[in-house]
């Protein structure tokens, strides 16, 4: 188990400790002051112990330490506390501290059955001394009994006990919980009471300590299967039940994290394993909870990931409600600590083909929605038979369950009208339509305040005419006319819909609740909304002729928009005609993030190279590729994002508008994410997608003619910045492999699948020199050329009229003289005008607000200047540290950006990182996005512009540059480790450690807390040093290594967790041990001596000498050692190969040099 403050320790090193008999963590030694300890005749402890009258003044808090060897310690270092009998009887008082025990009893306890007549008083003298030791007034009473005196927070076993309740409560977050269970297994040393482990009256104690222990690692891990980490799990999950092969509950958890990893084969064969070993060693079946786990993997049950389980990265807690189109779940994302409402939409509606073209399109409009009252979409991805969409939770229910108490007075309803209105207003002008505007879907705070939610991606992404024909059939209640004759649906049948609520906020029920469903349609088309003045006389009638302008038959006939009805209501229900409040125009600019999708309506300026574009696709009997290539800057991505693909959604090629299309970034694994990208349109997809891909160059091919939802589809594979197969994929063997598979989809005129890839110019030799791949380039690639005048024209004026903003004249032609002909300036240009129309209340775009700024070629750099000038001076190391690990070095190349998931920018000053990222992330200098698989928040530089726009980060890449590619190497090496289970034999040795672990005591930059620890435990190792202990140890409470004189070999078993050294031939072996720790155990030359643990022990002469290692108890060439195999009896190894044992040391699985071979400590006493 790890000290507090360290990297977790896995699984199985936690269920190992709790076997093993060596402490895992032993308290530094430090000098004493003898000033510093006094007994005092009265007064209390100025230290931190507690406050006794009369007693030892201790120099800081005591810890007595029953989990591990006993041991009582003090800021100054361990304090002597006698012999084994006296321990005895301070064990025995720690473990009922604060109760009388008698005196009978501890008599018992030391002596047995047969006490000498000097029993009483001699416990009487160990009391005496331990009094001293520890001061008079924390062992009280005498006689009959006595009592030991301490807050339970001193002894570490009521500590223990207090964590494990504490962790055990109900409805407490996983995340809390493996914290509290990291704490109480940090406390363990070792076995509990090593050193007394063979003493009878406290064998049940011990016992009951160790199968707590074990309880405790065994929920620890369930605690993290709970937080998402059942990949990480597997490997640590696979050896513990080797080691503990008859444990069903850890079974049962590797059986759940095969199954949550997508490898149910596996997970099946894992249960088999369990039962063949259930039944040839206890000759019984399964418990009826494995056996029932097993059904359920068979079944394939969707509870098994959804109930009470992450969803990659999101853990669900519980059902809130189920609708039409999906259920709704209230979970937390652990990563962020974040509430969030999980929407799972059903499988009939996630496959439908529709649905799958446009998901990911309409997803991200909705996510780019940004108002005080409309519930922020966090993410959302779709996978075969299933989409979700991750939202803010709220607390305050619904404005359908606020109006079952009744109706709501008018300047109430106004207050949520006017939120609501608000909100669509927001969405309608980006262009996005409701469509499902009713109660269910107004959310509350619980302060009262409305939040409109469910923007009806599942209602709008049907075929037209179906999805509203679901809605008609399931919710007909708050239709608009148009909607009920299947028409396509506008902002004004959100007004309709609107009109509805407002109508039943005021009276307190549905306008035509009197109606059977489906009566509904029929009364939406044909019958206007009854009187609200009628039903409730004291309500203005004028609010009548409000909703009925809202609810017209005609839709020319409603409010022209969301917000003249909000004005409207507002001067009746207030008495004013008062508009409200507009905010200023929309930021149309991107900063310095690439244009996407959703963001087309905003992307000027592109439109002639666009349609080139589409008529290179479009060209009869070419290869099915096109590589758009342009330097660093010149909008290669938001060309094809925000131009090419929704001109090809718009039919720019006959039928484009019925194709699929995938975006991705090859990032290091580029089929991973090609696997990830097509489970977003796939249906059917095989057993392991990924390995399909990887069988040979035709998988792609093969996997997308299964995939996709209709058989005559086509699917377009948005490959962008195709540049990351070469700086950041490492194997030439995976980097051929994807540009081969791309090669043969696409060369093939008559196939279903084209592929449009970016790539930066600089790295177009790159592809080229590829044999096979490099033809298909030279002869399907599209240049970008830079903008003409008139072009940027378009993209400075086109987005602010559309959102209405103001421009002076003089502005645009500054700003195109400032830009046009210079390479890689667009970046520079958007985040000028980003800073431009991100200024409080601007209406019009000027020419001395863009030099204020710093216009084209310094508003960058100043923003980015500004923000770290604000920082203090660990603000500022923080931010130089953020930034060093978001760059990956250019070889021959230039320097670029990197992706980097959230959790691996810890730092030495997290609050300080934190405030970083939040400022330059807010001004646009950092975007954020998930990781697909794990959902988890990513960071990255909005564009590598800011690398040379901003002088001082350049500076700090160039100082440090020799140090970033010495921490890659390192960081290589660690991920290399960590993907192996951490396997000790994937650690450095030899030269190359040396010199890494020399560069870390030097390097200008930091390392994370997994290199970090991959470089300690690699020193560790190669100096043969248990990575949980810290090296110095009192030779008086600390166990012996039993060696051999030879280490030549050495004994290993992988299923043993238990030496039991046990004499085998006849006679006693001559046991050499070092003077010092022979005088700390009493021990004498020629003694008989026992070597023992709590399996067993070996009855031995001792030698003491000073030839022997200190800490060390060597026994002569020829005996042997037996192993303890957990509900196995004992299992002798006769192997010649290990004839004769050397060695017999042991630890398992805790450490190991390359060779594999473990160690472990036994103690050694006077027999």
């Amino acid at each position: 188990m790890q000290p507090s403050g360290g990297p977790p320790a896995t699984a199985l090193q936690r269920l190992q400790a709790a076997c093993r008999p060596d402490p895992c963590k032993r308290p530094a030694r430090r000098g004493r002051d003898p000033a510093r300890v006094t007994i005092t005749s009265s007064g209390t402890s100025s230290g931190e112990g507690v406050p006794l009258r009369g007693t030892r003044r201790y120099s800081g808090p005591v810890r007595f330490q029953l989990l591990g060897p006993l041991a009582v310690s003090e800021d100054d270092g361990p304090i002597a506390i006698g012999g084994p009998k006296q321990r005895l009887v301070l064990a025995h008082l720690l473990l009922r501290a604060n109760q009388t025990v008698p005196s009978d009893h501890l008599i018992d306890a030391v002596w047995g059955e047969e006490p000498p007549e000097t029993a009483r008083g001699t416990l009487q003298s160990y009391i005496s001394r331990l009094r001293s030791a520890l001061g008079s007034d924390r062992i009280q009473g005498g006689g009959p009994g006595y009592g030991f005196r301490a807050d339970p927070d001193e002894i570490d076993v009521h500590r223990f006990e207090a964590l494990l309740r504490e962790a055990r409560s109900e409805d407490l977050e996983p995340r809390r919980v493996v914290a509290l269970l990291d704490e109480a297994l940090a406390l363990w040393r070792g076995p509990a009471l090593t050193d007394l482990a063979s003493e009878p009256s406290l064998l049940g104690e011990i016992s009951r300590l160790q199968e707590m222990r074990l309880a405790a690692s065994e929920e620890l891990i369930s605690a993290r299967l709970d937080m998402g980490e059942h990949a990480e799990l597997v490997a640590e999950l696979e050896a513990a039940t080797a080691a503990h092969p008859l444990r069903e509950r850890l079974w049962g958890q590797l059986v759940l994290a095969l199954y949550r990893s997508g490898r149910q084969a596996e997970a099946l064969a894992a249960f088999d394993r369990a039962r063949e070993l259930l039944a040839e060693e206890l000759g019984i079946d399964p418990s009826p909870e494995l056996q029932e786990l097993h059904e359920r993997v068979l079944r394939q049950e969707e509870s098994l990931r959804l109930s009470r389980e992450p969803l990659r990265g999101y853990r669900l807690l519980g059902k809130v409600g189920e609708g039409a189109f999906g259920a709704v779940y209230r979970g937390i994302q652990p990563q962020i600590e974040r509430e969030v409402a999980v929407k799972s939409i059903h499988a009939e509606l996630a496959n439908q083909p529709d649905f799958v073209r446009r998901f990911e399109r309409e997803a991200q409009l909705v996510a780019r929605l940004e108002h005080p009252h409309i519930v922020p979409l966090y993410d959302y991805w779709r996978e075969p038979d299933a989409a979700f969409l991750i939202t803010r939770f709220l607390r305050g229910g619904s404005l359908e369950d606020l109006l079952r108490q009744g109706p709501l007075e008018l300047l109430p309803a106004a207050r949520i009208l006017g939120q609501i209105g608000g909100a669509l207003a927001t969405a309608h002008g980006q262009g996005a339509v409701h469509r499902d505007v009713r109660p269910g879907n107004i959310l509350l705070d619980e302060a009262g305040n409305a939040y409109l939610s469910d923007f009806g991606i599942a209602v709008e992404l049907g075929v037209p005419g179906e999805a509203d024909a679901a809605v008609h059939r399931q919710r007909p209640a708050y239709l608009s006319p148009e909607q009920i004759r299947h028409e396509e649906p506008t902002s004004r049948s959100d007004i309709y819909a609107l009109g509805v609520v407002l109508f039943e906020m005021l009276v307190g029920e549905h306008p035509f609740a009197d109606a059977a469903a489906h009566e509904l349609p029929d009364r939406h088309l044909h019958h206007p909304i009854p009187s609200v003045h009628g039903r409730h006389p004291e309500i203005p009638a004028e609010i009548d002729h409000v909703i009925a302008r809202a609810t017209a038959k005609d839709p020319g006939a409603r409010f022209a928009d969301v917000l003249e009805l909000t004005t409207a209501f507002r001067a009746v229900s207030e008495g004013t005609e008062r508009a409200p409040a507009l905010g200023a125009p929309r930021n149309p600019y991107k900063g310095l993030r690439a244009f996407l999708e959703a963001d087309s309506a905003d992307f000027f300026g592109r439109e002639l190279l666009i349609r080139r574009l589409v008529e290179r696709l479009a060209e009869a009997d070419a290869a099915r590729f096109l590589c758009v290539v342009g330097p660093s800057g010149s909008g290669k991505s938001s060309i094809v994002r925000a131009g090419l693909v929704p001109a090809l959604r718009r039919g720019a090629i006959a039928g484009s508008e019925r194709w699929y299309v995938i975006q991705l970034l090859p990032g290091a694994h580029p089929m991973r994410e090609l696997e990830r990208a097509l489970l977003g349109v796939g249906v059917s997809p095989p057993p392991s997608l990924l390995e399909e891909l990887e069988r040979d160059e035709h998988g792609l091919t093969r996997a997308v003619t299964r995939l996709l939802p209709e058989p005559d589809a086509e699917l377009l594979i948005v490959f962008d910045q195709l540049e990351e197969v070469f700086t950041m994929v490492e194997s030439a063997a995976e980097r051929a492999h994807v540009l081969e598979s791309l090669r043969i989809a696409a060369s093939d005129p008559a196939d279903r699948i084209r592929v449009v890839a970016t790539l930066r110019a600089d790295f177009f030799d790159q592809p080229l020199s590829v044999r096979g791949f490099g033809d298909l380039l030279a002869a399907r690639n599209e240049a970008i050329t830079p903008m003409s005048p008139e072009e940027l024209e378009r993209a400075v004026v086109g987005p602010a009229e559309r959102v209405g903003l103001d421009v002076e004249p003089g502005l645009v032609a500054t700003v195109v003289a400032d830009v046009v002909d210079r390479p890689g300036a667009l970046p520079l240009l958007q985040y000028a005008l980003t800073e431009l129309a991100d200024r409080e209340g601007a209406t019009t775009l000027t020419l001395s607000a863009y030099r204020r700024v710093g216009g084209v070629s310094g508003a960058l750099a100043r923003r980015a200047e500004h923000l770290f000038d604000v920082l203090d001076g660990g603000g500022r190391s923080a931010c130089r540290e953020l930034f060093l690990r978001l760059v990956a070095l250019g070889e021959g190349v230039e320097d670029t950006r990197l992706r980097v998931r959230r959790s691996e920018l810890a730092s030495a000053n997290p609050s300080a990182t934190d405030a970083a990222i939040e400022a330059f992330g807010r001004h646009r200098l950092l975007s954020f996005d998930r990781d697909p698989t794990t959902r988890e928040p990513t960071v990255e530089i909005a564009h590598e512009a800011l690398l040379h726009a901003w002088s001082r980060l350049h500076t700090w890449i160039d100082e440090a540059r020799d140090d970033l590619r010495t921490r890659a190497v390192l960081a290589a090496a660690a991920a290399g480790w960590a993907a192996s289970g951490r396997d000790e034999s994937f650690l450095l040795t030899g030269g190359r450690l040396e010199q890494l672990a020399s560069w870390a005591e030097t390097s200008s930059v930091e390392l994370s807390a997994e290199e970090d620890r991959f470089l300690e435990l690699g020193e560790q190792v190669a100096t043969h040093k248990d990575p949980y202990d810290d090296g110095v140890h009192d030779p008086a409470e600390y166990p012996l290594r039993l060696l051999s004189p030879h280490s030549k070999w050495r004994i290993h078993s992988t299923y043993s967790n238990n030496p039991w050294l046990e004499e085998i031939h006849g006679g006693r072996p001559r046991v050499l041990m070092h003077p010092a720790d022979a005088e700390a155990r009493g021990i004498r030359d020629g003694d008989e001596i026992e070597v023992f643990n709590s399996r067993g022990s070996l009855k031995a002469w001792a030698h003491v000498s000073e030839a022997a290692a200190p800490g060390t108890a060597t026994l002569p060439e020829g005996w042997w050692s037996r192993y303890f195999l957990e509900g196995k009896g004992v299992n002798e190894l006769t192997s010649s190969a290990i004839n004769p044992i050397h060695e017999v040391w042991y630890v398992p699985n805790m450490w190991a040099p390359s060779t594999g071979w473990k160690d472990c400590r036994c103690e050694v006493r006077r027999a």
